[in-house]
């Protein structure tokens, strides 16, 4: 189960300031990550955009590296 937390909180709580774009495309968040993981879980590609779902933003949002969040 994925912890429902809004974005604005997520943000709030890194401890490094965080990018955030409006237009298109969107950057919700910016993070740096030590390996390519979360890019084969969620299908993203390195320097490419999409866009999710809100459940999986939440998802890929939850399996941050603790550190980062």
């Amino acid at each position: 189960m994925v912890e429902k937390i809004p974005l604005r909180k997520t943000i709030a709580r890194l401890d490094f300031p965080a990018i955030i774009a409006f237009g298109n495309p969107l950057l919700d968040i910016l993070v740096i990550v030590k390996n390519d993981d979360l890019f084969k879980k969620y299908n993203l590609k390195i320097d490419g955009e999409t866009e999710l779902c809100e459940e999986k933003m939440q998802e890929l949002i939850a399996d941050l590296p603790p550190e980062l969040i």
